[in-house]
């Protein structure tokens, strides 16, 4: 048998089955294990820091630390990677928003997912960038999760002006807070520094309206 040196070991054996030919057997080697985890938090990172057109899988596979072929048997492409992470990131907004709407007066509820809302976008806008930007059908995430992130703010709203017309208030109030929150980001109220303050005075006007409203619509 050919002798082999140990650093060539174990990507390469070579032996003689004939005595004149020789042959070499590469022996494939075995995917780094990653974390599931791992590569989300990390995907984060690099999304946060250099944005989506940063987030590359040449870029992830080297601050994980493995080759950028062996992160294709945990992540099938970018496409699968993004998708991923828009999906851990909307179940944790979701789980804010219903931390949020627990415990208190109704008002004091909806100011609460409010704040949350903000909140989340605030600490990784990328990401909340990236959940609530253009979606096209091979992007989607789960209906659940969807659905999930959505509950807190629906249930809210039915408290308000009753299921029948839940969702038509949900999507006031999500345009009011998701309106303001992209501005805010944005930096987009310089001709008002008291523009937090005008928010929830235009949070109350829209929850006084819908309270005051809802008793005169017949049903």
């Amino acid at each position: 048998m050919e002798q082999v040196s140990p650093d060539e070991l174990p990507n390469i054996v070579s032996f003689t089955l004939h005595p004149v030919k020789s042959y070499t057997v590469r022996v494939m080697p075995h995917p780094a294990r990653i974390e599931p985890a791992a590569i989300i938090a990390t995907a984060l990172r690099l999304l946060e820091s250099h944005g989506l057109g940063g987030l590359t899988m040449r870029a992830l596979a080297r601050e994980l630390g493995v080759s950028a072929p062996s992160l294709y048997f945990h992540v099938e492409s970018r496409d699968d990677l993004v998708r991923q992470l828009t999906a851990d990131g909307l179940a944790r907004f979701g789980e804010s928003q219903r931390q949020a709407s627990q415990g208190g007066t109704l008002r004091e509820r909806i100011q609460r997912v409010a704040e949350a809302y903000i909140a989340f976008a605030e600490a990784e806008p990328q990401l909340f960038s990236l959940i609530f930007g253009p979606c096209t059908g091979d992007m989607e995430v789960p209906v659940e999760i969807g659905e999930g992130a959505a509950m807190p703010v629906l249930e809210l709203a039915g408290e308000v002006v009753g299921q029948e017309r839940a969702l038509s208030f949900a999507e006031a109030l999500w345009s009011l807070v998701h309106g303001y929150t992209v501005l805010r980001l944005a930096a987009q109220f310089r001709m008002n520094p008291a523009h937090e303050e005008g928010f929830w005075y235009s949070l109350a006007l829209l929850l006084e309206g819908a309270e005051v409203a809802t008793p005169a619509v017949s049903p």
